[in-house]
Parts: structure tokens; sequence; C-alpha cells
């Protein structure tokens, strides 16, 4: 999947769309319509600030790696998922927020039984 389909799939999993995106980055609602189309390449220099609107790492969003958040350099205080919690994540997003919160409090009470 090219750069354009990741960011693309990454909205509609968060319920987001092409205008939030080009709304914070600050450009025309075409831009995307543009980038999609080949006329502009344009948001290629755009990609730190993609990859932190849908909260990923750069290198997913160029198809150089699966894992969307890399950890941080050393000395910093990023975090490396396994593949297993990071489509645990991917599902749980693609819940409605309305499951979203069901399944959270199924987790909160299976932690409570646990004694955790």
């Amino acid at each position: 999947m090219d750069t354009l389909g990741i960011i693309a799939k990454e909205l509609k999993k968060l319920h987001m769309t092409q205008k939030s995106l080009t709304d914070h980055l600050g450009l025309a609602q075409t831009a995307f319509t543009d980038w999609k189309a080949g006329k502009s390449r344009s948001y290629e220099k755009y990609l730190p600030q993609i990859a932190d609107f849908l909260a990923v790492d750069v290198n997913y969003l160029l198809g150089r790696t699966a894992i969307k958040n890399a950890p941080a350099e050393a000395g910093g205080v990023g975090t490396a998922y396994s593949d297993e919690a990071l489509t645990l994540a991917d599902d749980f997003m693609s819940l409605s927020p309305e499951r979203r919160q069901i399944a959270k409090d199924l987790v909160a009470s299976l932690i409570r039984q646990q004694g955790l």
C-alpha cells in the first residue's frame, strides 16, 4: 500500500475525514484529492505533521515498517509495542465510541476481578 493509502486507512480507523487532516495542516480541502490524483506530492513535506496527527511513525506512513509507533530514540519516552498489542489497539479503534466504552468497562471489570 502506498503512503496515501496508509494515510487514508488510518483516517478511516480513527473515524476522521481527509478534510480534518487538511484543516489540521492548514491546507485547502482539495489538497488530499490532488495528492491522490498525482497532481501534487506536497504531502511529503507534511509527513512529520501527518504522522503526529495520526499518532503513528513516519516510517509506517512510508510503508517501511508495519510498526505504527516506533520507540523513541535513546533517552526518549517512547515504548515499543508488540504486534499483538498493536493489532488489539487497531481493533479497539475500529469500534464505535459506544462499543469502545463497553470494551473499556469490560477490561476494567476483568482487571478488578484479577485484583490487579
